[in-house]
């Protein structure tokens, strides 16, 4: 019976999860790097100009340490300036739906984290641009440790990696 239930919780999951994915996609900033204070005070930024985010996207800022987002301005945001916040997500990991078109601009809070690379901006459009490129996705790329830097994952991708299996 519990592996009944358990089985039933995991593809009503699957199909929120699917029907999610079909209109917005979501990110996990940094891809395995995660939210953290980065090798490169350009990570971030590099990392997002590889994205192409539409409204209704959202950003999972997963994060191991002490950690926190603050959305601010793009110029509160290029001078670590968390005094006038748009919003705070107090959680170690929010996720952010991406909700307007424009610049969107996060940065960690905590003193000299921002000055570490701890910050995002990213352009979010409102449909999706078509693009003439025909040519093969980047290749991944390894970080210091040797892990890959993956694209990044859908829903579907997550619940695959953490729900443990029903048999």
């Amino acid at each position: 019976m519990v592996a009944s239930n358990r089985l039933v919780v995991i593809l009503l999951l699957l199909v929120a999860a699917l029907i999610n994915n079909a209109s917005a996609k979501t990110y996990m900033v940094g891809d395995m790097a995660g939210w953290s204070i980065p090798e490169r005070t350009t990570f971030y930024d590099d990392w997002a100009t590889r994205q192409s985010f539409t409204v209704g996207d959202k950003l999972v800022l997963v994060s191991t340490g002490v950690h926190n987002v603050y959305e601010v301005s793009s110029t509160d945001a290029a001078a670590c300036d968390a005094s006038n916040p748009l919003a705070i997500y107090p959680s170690t990991s929010p996720t952010i739906t991406l909700s307007s078109e424009g610049s969107h601009a996060f940065i960690c809070q905590f003193p000299g984290h921002c000055i570490l690379g701890m910050k995002i901006i990213v352009d979010v459009m409102t449909s999706t641009p078509t693009t003439n490129d025909t040519g093969p996705s980047p290749p991944y790329r390894s970080t210091s440790n040797g892990f890959p830097v993956a694209p990044a994952f859908s829903p579907l991708d997550f619940l695959h990696r953490h729900l443990p299996s029903p048999i």
